[in-house]
Order: structure tokens, then C-alpha cells, then sequence
């Protein structure tokens, strides 16, 4: 069962453990999302790089084998895309916030989160607030 959304918005979402894109894939589709799912960084970082306009917004983990969620934002704003971005983390206690809002992340979720924190944290990101979450 989804639930509508009055503004559908288009999601890349970054995750390397498979279980967790999924689930988090599910649940932003049940909010009324769209979203494109990777769990290698490199070849999210090669599709936001290919078309920057095809999306809203980017979630991604933070600690992933490879490339790391901030070194993903950093490769990103680097090639002079500017999407809004929401980090999730299991390990919040590694994040440098003030690190990562200087390269554009608006957004901090720990995980685990709820449906309705995320709902949350991604409404106040698309809205222009500081959707972190502690």
C-alpha cells in the first residue's frame, strides 16, 4: 500500500549492503518516490555525473567499502553537481558534521531510522531546512 506524496520525488539512493537499499528503497516508493538504487558509489557517482537533472535529491550511507558517502559528496560537488543531499549513517559518531555541511549535506538520518524519519528529515531537506537528525 503506498501513500500518496502531493510532490513525487526522484531519489538516487547510495547504499552498499543490499538488505538496507531495499528496505529503504521500499519505504521511500511506499511514500510516493521514485528511486534509482546503487550499491557501488562509483557507479552512482558515474550516473549523477551522466544526468545531474534527473534527480531530486541523493541519500546515501555514509561508510561504504571503496568510497565513503562524504568522499562521494566531495567527487560530486568537485564535478560541479549540486544536488541536495541527505547522508545516513550507522556510525554517526564518525560523521564531522560541520565537514559535511560544507560540502552540501543538508541532512544527516541515523540509522536505524523509522518511515516517519525519514518522511521527515526528507521533507525538511527538499524544503530547505536542516533535516539532521541525532
Amino acid at each position: 500500500m503506498t501513500e500518496a506524496a502531493d510532490n513525487r520525488v526522484s531519489v538516487l539512493l547510495v547504499d552498499d549492503d543490499a538488505a538496507v537499499a531495499r528496505l529503504s528503497s521500499r519505504l521511500l516508493e511506499r511514500l510516493g518516490h521514485a528511486v534509482e538504487t546503487f550499491l557501488d558509489p562509483r557507479k552512482a557517482f558515474d550516473r549523477l555525473t551522466q544526468a545531474p537533472d534527473a534527480f531530486d535529491v541523493l541519500i546515501t550511507d555514509h561508510r561504504m567499502p571503496g568510497m565513503t558517502g562524504q568522499e562521494l559528496l566531495v567527487r560530486l560537488r568537485r564535478a560541479g553537481v549540486a544536488i541536495p543531499a541527505m547522508m545516513v549513517s550507522g556510525f554517526s559518531d564518525e560523521i564531522d558534521r560541520d565537514v559535511l555541511a560544507q560540502i552540501g549535506v543538508q541532512s544527516i538520518l541515523d540509522k536505524p531510522f523509522t518511515r516517519d524519519q525519514m518522511r521527515e528529515t526528507l521533507e525538511q531537506l527538499l524544503s530547505g531546512g536542516n533535516g539532521a537528525s541525532a
